[in-house]
């Protein structure tokens, strides 16, 4: 989820499979969100097939089944280690991964035409930081 839409931990942990509008093509976060702000990530023509087969596999349910923020990194961690990937990327978390997204959801934006700055209001709103340039977001994810 952090990688295919960009969520926070929290947004995953409490991501049920209503949530995933395949009529709208969103995600519509509404648990979980930062600040209580509810938002909706578009679905990448890529992951269509992967979101409807979650859904489908998971109907009426949540997707983390009652999986807490901290057992998600602690995962990550521990598949890092398992694949020994750890001692490199010893900090991969959630939110390392978000970064990940944010890097290539910027690239498939300028793609489309976009100019950088347009390109990262569209990125930042998906990632749930609102569609008003903040450079200082910009630093973090993509600088």
């Amino acid at each position: 989820m952090a990688y295919r839409a960009g969520l926070r931990v929290k947004e995953i942990a409490r991501l049920h499979s209503d949530n995933i509008n395949l009529e709208k093509g969103v995600i519509e976060v509404r648990e979980g969100s930062k600040n209580g702000k509810f938002r909706d990530v578009s679905i990448r023509t890529p992951d269509i097939a992967y979101f409807t087969d979650l859904k489908e596999e998971m109907k009426g349910q949540y997707i983390c089944r009652g999986v807490s923020e901290d057992s998600l990194n602690r995962g990550i961690r521990r598949v890092m280690q398992d694949l020994s990937l750890d001692k490199k990327y010893y900090a991969t978390t959630i939110h390392s991964i978000r970064k990940l997204y944010a890097s290539e959801r910027m690239q498939e934006e300028r793609e489309k035409g976009l100019n950088e700055r347009d390109s990262w209001c569209v990125v930042q709103q998906n990632l749930g930081h609102g569609n008003k340039f903040r450079e200082e977001l910009y630093k973090i994810y993509i600088k």
